[in-house]
């Protein structure tokens, strides 16, 4: 333990003006006492003060300068003159320099109360527990510290799913966590008799496992399960069921331990077959008898278990059919019987019409007897017919149902074909042609679309054509196509100044360009105002020429759909001319689906991208003379393929 040395100061003033004398003491083993003056203290003989402290309860005193007196092992010692009223000399002691009078020498050093020093300090002297360590140490006494603090390793809470502490806890945590292993009943010394384990689990008192009751299926287990028939003997139930030592058994059946089941009773011992016998007699338990009928000549003996001579001639002959060539239970025509046993005959000859084995893909065996291991006609199996001699798929199964957009066949397969095929995502089967389709059809931009569900790139005589295609989905097929010809011109977007609530509305061309909601579009303004009020959506709408396929409609394009028509003007203008139709010039402005403002709308025309605009309100001022817009605008409707 390391040395401490102290200063200790004997201090008493006894009148007004009295003598403060000084009593040298040891100081704390340092280097030197001017380099620790913060840190250092005097013990007085009531409390323990600091330098700083002490001198200024002294301000008034006067002291004598200290005088250093080095001792033995190099500690420097501070000694004070001390200095006495005439008055004062028995406190003095009379010894001068002020030495303690209690002292039998008079001139050593007083003592330090460690404990009273730390415990002013504010230190402890609790004893901390193992899951414990002591605080920052008192310096004059290592038994007194701060305080106990849980060790570093006691910071586990252990809260977690079926989890707890192990061991004993410090605050409320541990240095161990481990599992509760909730469910987990049973340890190694008290699983009851008959259980088996299902299940172990390492909890904070060691393994723990979960039983069933033992019902080894290999019949060396305790218990069996009697299914719908009752149990006796122990029973066992666990969170399968009710399960017994043994079961009731039906009749004809006893219990067998060894087999831990339900066998026939020990009289049903005879299969009842052989050339001397006929049959079984009486009931039969899983296919055994008590007793045996005989053919003729033979009767039942009870002590041998067999069907014995009676003494006849029959007993000596080979009654064995099989070996004397009676095979056949039936002949197709002419046959002779076997005299010992009737079930059996003997084919005299097969006719020619006996010709098929009935053997292979799609046959299932042969129809009717047969002669020499071969039929007049063969059974097939489903799909397969018997036709011409053979088992053949029907000529319905042509399919082989593989390639692009198909995902297999439609119902039983009959020779690797089938009747007809399931077609994978995006397309659908064409009845017509045998073929998986696509649902949408995959066009180029220009080219001319038809109600049939397809494009080309000129017209086609005897088709339908709907319109030119002016916006293409790309491979995934789809798009939208445009009428070739405008249906209305001079035709306002709207009669009255108003904001279709839902649709895109900007002032901007190229935000507008981001809307490519056509016919939503056009939902949104029908829904807002009947045709009086939005006559061009409303004649988009009404446009349903021959050929619209069903749940199809027409509306507005929406800007976005024209500025991509703009970029694919030149092929989209060429395939209007194939189609004999109006191609899309600088002198034609059409509506769009997407707002300006409240005042108007956006038009199309192809020397602007569709920069132009045209106000919907019939009162804007925007007319000329003859109640027309300026613009004469149009309306193109479109339509989603």
């Amino acid at each position: 333990m390391k040395r401490h040395v102290y200063l200790l100061i004997s201090v008493s003033c006894l009148s007004l003006g009295g003598v403060l004398s000084a009593q040298a003491g040891i100081l704390p083993q340092e280097t030197d006492l001017s380099s620790h003056t913060h840190n250092t203290h005097l013990v007085s003989q009531t409390k323990l003060l600091s330098l700083s402290q002490l001198s200024a309860q002294s301000e008034h005193r006067d002291f004598s300068a200290p005088i250093w007196q080095p001792l033995t092992d190099g500690v420097k010692l501070a000694q004070l003159a001390s200095v006495c009223f005439i008055t004062d000399a028995g406190n003095c002691g009379g010894a001068g320099g002020g030495t303690d009078s209690s002292s039998s020498s008079g001139a050593g050093p007083i003592d330090p109360d460690t404990d009273n020093m730390c415990k002013l300090e504010g230190y402890v002297n609790t004893v901390c527990n193992a899951t414990q360590d002591k605080g920052t140490l008192c310096p004059y006494d290592n038994g007194w510290h701060t305080g106990c603090t849980c060790k570093p390793e006691y910071n586990k809470a252990c809260t977690g799913t079926d989890e707890q502490g192990k061991g004993a806890a410090c605050n409320g945590k541990y240095k161990e966590c481990c599992k509760k292993c909730t469910g987990y009943n049973y340890t190694a010394s008290n699983i009851p008799t008959g259980h088996v384990k299902t299940g172990s689990c390492e909890s904070c008192n060691g393994t723990k496992y979960k039983t069933k009751c033992d019902t080894n299926s290999s019949n060396t287990g305790t218990y069996v399960n009697c299914g719908s028939a009752t149990g006796s003997g122990t029973s066992c139930k666990d969170d399968t069921g009710t399960y017994y030592t043994k079961c009731t058994c039906p009749t004809m059946y006893e219990w067998s331990a060894s087999a831990k089941k339900c066998v026939c009773s020990t009289g049903y011992k005879y299969t009842c077959s052989g050339s001397n016998i006929s049959g079984g007699e009486g009931n039969s338990c899983d296919g055994k008898y008590q007793k045996c009928k005989c053919k003729t000549g033979f009767t039942w003996s009870a002590s041998s278990g067999m069907c014995v001579c009676n003494g006849t001639d029959w007993c000596t002959l080979n009654q064995n059919c099989a070996s004397l060539g009676y095979k056949q239970q039936s002949c197709p025509e002419l046959s002779i019987k076997c005299p010992f046993d009737t079930n059996y005959v003997y084919c005299i000859s097969c006719p020619s019409k006996y010709k098929y084995t009935c053997s292979g893909t799609g046959y299932s065996g042969g129809s009717g007897t047969a002669c020499g291991g071969k039929y007049t006609a063969c059974t097939c199996k489903s799909p397969y017919t018997w036709t011409n001699g053979a088992c053949s798929c029907p000529s319905t199964y042509k399919y082989a149902c593989t390639g692009t957009g198909y995902s297999g066949g439609s119902g039983t397969a009959c020779g690797g074909k089938y009747t007809q095929c399931k077609c994978a995502s995006g397309y659908k089967w064409d009845t017509t042609s045998g073929t998986c389709k696509a649902d949408r059809a995959v066009c180029e931009v220009g080219t001319l679309y038809y109600s049939d569900n397809t494009c080309s790139s000129s017209k086609v005589s005897g088709k339908t054509l709907l319109g030119v295609v002016i916006y293409s989905n790309g491979a995934s097929g789809g798009g939208w196509i445009m009428t070739v010809n405008p249906i209305q011109t001079d035709i306002a977007w709207s009669t009255e100044f108003s904001n279709v609530q839902g649709i895109t509305s900007s002032t901007d061309w190229n935000l507008a360009t981001k809307d490519f909601n056509s016919c939503q579009n056009s939902d949104k303004i029908r829904s807002t105002g009947d045709a009086t009020k939005y006559p061009a959506a409303w004649i988009a709408y009404n446009y349903q020429p021959q050929g619209t396929p069903n749940g199809k409609y027409w509306c507005l394009p929406a800007a976005g759909i024209v500025s991509a028509l703009y970029n694919n003007l030149t092929v989209i203008n060429l395939g209007i001319k194939q189609a004999s139709g109006t191609q899309l010039e600088d002198s034609e402005y059409f509506w769009t689906s997407t707002e300006y403002d409240k005042y108007a709308a956006w038009l199309f025309c192809s020397d602007t991208n569709s920069s132009a605009t045209a106000f919907g309100g019939i009162d804007y001022g925007d007319k000329d003379g003859s109640g027309y817009y300026n613009f004469h605008p149009t309306v193109r409707p479109v339509m989603e393929f």
